[in-house]
């Protein structure tokens, strides 16, 4: 005899709150993703900013 102790609708709505979780932690990790390849692009652009100023200098300096 295996029968569910749990009515259909109440099983239907645990596993609604199963997927709400999992939702929830997939849009923070979403969110946790965003912000680091928000870091990351900074970063890339600080390079490339350092990049040019090393060659201006670079430059003046080979001009002499």
């Amino acid at each position: 005899m295996n029968k569910d102790p749990h009515p259909p609708a109440l099983r239907a709505s645990s596993l609604s709150r199963a997927r709400e979780r999992a939702g929830v932690r997939a849009l923070s990790l979403k969110s946790v993703a965003k912000g680091a390849g928000a870091v990351v692009l900074g970063l890339v652009a600080l390079d490339l900013i350092a990049t040019a100023v090393t060659l201006a200098f670079g430059w003046e300096y080979l001009k002499r």
